[in-house]
């Protein structure tokens, strides 16, 4: 089973549909284009699948609209939850270079003169 990495993490609600407002937690926020099924990791570690019917950014955020989540007060349910993909769907990054999470435990080095 693939390991879970945070894209977005829920800040409020929004509207009275059940959209919610998001912070960003990737350098990547064309990653939401086509992306259907995400985790939310909710507070307290609990997990929730959801499927994306929609997403807009909206002042260095993203707005997000979840199927079966149609009103304020189950959005409210979704605040402070990390929405998170399968580390197997990161972002391809170039040659040398590393998510933070990638380089967790290396050990770090360093030579005179580099």
């Amino acid at each position: 089973m693939d390991d879970l990495i945070a894209i977005a993490k829920i800040a409020k609600p929004r509207g009275i549909n059940g959209e919610v407002v998001a912070d960003f937690l990737t350098d990547f926020p064309d990653r939401f284009e086509g992306l259907e099924n995400v985790t939310a990791v909710l507070p307290g570690g609990a997990t929730r699948e959801l499927k994306i019917e929609g997403h807009w950014f909206q002042q260095n955020r993203v707005v997000l609209k979840f199927a079966e989540v149609d009103s304020i007060d189950s959005a409210e349910r979704l605040r402070n939850a990390e929405i998170c993909v399968p580390d197997s769907e990161a972002v391809e990054l170039e040659t040398g270079e590393f998510y933070d999470w990638q380089l967790e435990g290396c050990r770090v080095e360093t030579t005179d003169g580099i």
